[in-house]
């Protein structure tokens, strides 16, 4: 138990070494250059951004860490960054090899390093990622405009998240609510606690995708506004990757829906994925547009009150 707490406080950094998964593999026997093989002395570095608590999060990429480890014959360390700030610095300085990261962090990453390349993002039952703005079951609110208002506040996650921040925010600005006529918001952290800070009475309303929507409105959620959809997260590589390795991972990861191994993972990650599909640069252009708004309107909130 307490260490399982410690792994929640200070987050998770777990390695998955191919040997004690699968007796024999080697680097060279999947392929890979001696150059490569020389990346297992210090382990490959598997980073993820902190969209869900700790906990969560490694139970859900466990399960990929081993698939991967196993396939390239080499061992990953799992490291759950502590905020999203950090998860854009660790992807820019290349202090982590292969990410998860959401769709905004992705467009902040490239734009300071450009050597930061897409591996495929995921897609489920439902093709895009979806986001809403929530209100308790029994809030007197209907409709967006409602919270124009300084006794209203509201919860969102990271002024990186795409759907708990970004593109809810640039929804509340179509409706006319800027961050100035609120009477207060908080980030977070991840979209679980925004959830239940809703349920709690805490904040008037929250901006969460809507996988936590779905797991929390039988306690009493109400969707107050569907945001506009956007790519879903994705797998990146950073420079310190050679080449073949990176053309390796993102293979075998774009090819796990072909196998009821590979398809047990993918469920494991989120229960409605059903594959990993290529993006490209234009499958980014409206979140861009998304994440310039979020920047321009916090920096101009805070000038106000300077």
């Amino acid at each position: 138990m307490l260490r399982w707490l410690l792994l929640v406080l200070v987050g998770i950094c777990i390695t998955f070494s191919p040997g004690a998964l699968l007796p024999g593999v080697s680097a060279a026997a999947n392929g890979l250059s001696a150059d490569s093989a020389e990346a297992s002395a210090r382990r490959l570095v598997f980073g993820v951004h902190p969209f869900m608590p700790a906990v969560e999060l490694h139970q859900r990429f466990s399960p990929l860490m081993e698939y991967l480890a196993v396939r390239i014959g080499l061992p990953l360390e799992l490291k759950i960054v502590p905020d999203y700030t950090e998860a854009i610095t660790v992807c820019v300085d290349a202090k982590v090899d292969f990410a998860f990261v959401g769709p905004s962090v992705y467009v902040e990453i490239v734009r300071q390093n450009p050597r930061v390349q897409p591996l495929g993002a995921i897609r489920g039952a439902y093709p895009r990622l979806r986001g809403v703005i929530v209100v308790r079951a029994d809030s007197p609110l209907v409709r967006l405009e409602n919270l124009k208002d300084k006794d209203r506040r509201i919860a969102f996650v990271a002024p990186e998240s795409t759907m708990g921040f970004q593109v809810p925010l640039y929804l509340l600005g179509q409706a006319g609510v800027q961050l100035q006529d609120l009477g207060g918001y908080s980030f977070l952290g991840n979209h679980a606690n925004v959830g239940y800070a809703v349920l709690a009475g805490r904040f008037d309303a929250g901006a969460i995708k809507y996988e936590m929507f779905e797991r929390l409105q039988s306690q009493g959620l109400r969707v107050l506004a569907h945001t506009p959809e956007v790519v879903d997260h994705l797998f990146v590589v950073t420079e310190r990757v050679e080449p073949p390795l990176a053309e390796k991972v993102k293979s075998i990861l774009q090819q796990m829906d072909g196998s009821p191994e590979g398809s047990k993972v993918l469920a494991q990650l989120r229960g409605d994925i059903t594959e990993i599909v290529p993006v490209e640069d234009a499958d980014f252009t409206a979140l861009r547009f998304y994440v310039d708004y979020a920047q321009r309107s916090l920096r101009n909130n805070r000038e106000q009150y300077q």
